[in-house]
């Protein structure tokens, strides 16, 4: 799975994506709420963790299940978008909340801990609850962080991982703004 920092430049370019205004880094700044609440999405699915330590002792007892299913993101988003239509209409903000929060799985399934390449990657169960089986992918684009123990978490390899993910969403982050200028010019 990619680190805390990949899911939340994921957010970071949903939001872009899906933004009818920010166009500069000092829109950003004006948007700063909307902005965090898209990273919490791109994170929310993580909460598994949290709720695995508390109630069994274990954070990855219920990892990568229910919370990583696209149902559920589809419900977060529908729920959120009619509470707050944070990108003007519900039906856009909807869009938005749901390519934020279903981006998690999607970066999940696109990972491995054994690195880039033609590496399996773990499985996430993306059609939970309907279906419990994982789907996992023969190949990896993205590198997965190690996180078991304390000694993974801090290691030289996960912070490769993040810098790794910090070019390539640097990049796509980059083209999403160049493009979005370009569609105002018009």
């Amino acid at each position: 799975m990619p680190s805390t920092a990949g899911h939340s430049l994921t957010g970071l370019t949903v939001f872009l994506t899906f933004s009818q205004e920010a166009k500069t880094c000092a829109r950003l700044w004006d948007d700063r709420y909307r902005v965090v609440a898209f990273v919490a999405l791109a994170n929310l699915a993580d909460l598994d963790l949290l709720v695995g330590f508390l109630v069994w002792g274990d954070p990855f007892r219920i990892h990568l299940g229910i919370s990583h299913g696209i149902p559920l993101a589809a419900l977060v988003a529908a729920a959120l978008a009619l509470a707050w239509p944070a990108m003007g209409s519900r039906g856009w903000s909807f869009l938005g909340m749901f390519a934020a929060t279903v981006s998690h799985p999607l970066l999940d399934l696109l990972s491995s801990p054994h690195g880039l390449g033609w590496y399996s990657s773990t499985g996430v169960m993306l059609l939970a609850p309907i279906l419990p089986q994982r789907v996992s992918l023969p190949f990896a684009v993205f590198p997965g962080v190690h996180h078991r123990t304390l000694s993974q978490l801090v290691s030289a390899y996960n912070v490769w991982v993040v810098v790794y993910e910090c070019a390539v969403f640097s990049c796509l982050i980059a083209l999403v703004m160049y493009l979005r200028r370009r569609r105002g010019e018009r």
